[in-house]
């Protein structure tokens, strides 16, 4: 087969028209953008707003492993939301830290792309078992401090829903 002068032009040419018409500026952005939400916390109902009492602290508590595993696991559940009046691209970001090193869920988030009800779900966070030297230090049982901090994110600004208290105690 001959390769005729001109053809890797072509070739070129054809890989670029197809590239742009692939690439982001014609494809959905993924990203956060500009943008506003109207959020409610629907569940879990302890991220609502305080009780009669004022108190605005929530209490997570580990639960054993399944299956005959020695490990201890903090199950931190769904985080469910009700996402009204929505425009461009916000973001629903919940982060929760905790005062005890090997403790250390990560941030969960989702682009809002529409109105309507959210789940977020946080994975499982599993604290070996005591007497694990295998690295880290192991968390022994007791009461931690720690913080939630749920909030609505995008280049137009930054509102937080749920600020508050959290004690997670590690039973074994």
């Amino acid at each position: 087969m001959a390769w005729r002068p001109g053809t890797s032009t072509l070739v070129v040419a054809t890989v670029l028209v197809a590239l742009v018409l692939a690439g982001p500026a014609w494809g959905t952005p993924t990203g956060v953008g500009g943008g506003t939400a109207t959020v409610s916390v629907l569940s879990p109902e302890a991220l609502g707003e305080p009780g009669a009492s004022g108190d605005d602290s929530v209490t997570l508590r580990t639960t054993p492993g399944r299956f005959g595993t020695a490990a201890t696991y903090l199950r931190i559940p769904d985080l469910v939301a009700d996402v009204r009046d929505r425009s461009g691209r916000p973001q629903l970001r919940a982060d929760l830290s905790v005062d005890a090193e090997g403790i250390d869920p990560p941030p969960i988030s989702r682009i809002l792309h529409r109105s309507g009800t959210h789940r977020l779900s946080y994975p499982d966070v599993a604290l070996p078992p005591q007497g694990y030297d295998h690295g880290g230090t192991p968390v022994e049982p007791g009461s931690y401090d720690g913080h939630l901090e749920v909030r609505v994110q995008s280049f137009d600004g930054d509102h937080v829903l749920v600020n508050r208290s959290v004690e997670v105690v590690v039973d074994r």
